[in-house]
């Protein structure tokens, strides 16, 4: 049981990074155009 509790653990952190990872994305594809707008 403790061992697939840490494996959930370990699932929802690598998520959460991703999720992380892909709104920096985002932001900086979203600066990116607004430097190539000026």
């Amino acid at each position: 049981k403790d061992l697939k509790d840490a494996m959930e653990i370990l699932i929802e952190e690598k998520r959460h990074r991703i999720s992380i990872a892909e709104k920096l994305e985002d932001s900086i594809d979203f600066a990116t155009e607004l430097i190539f707008a000026e």
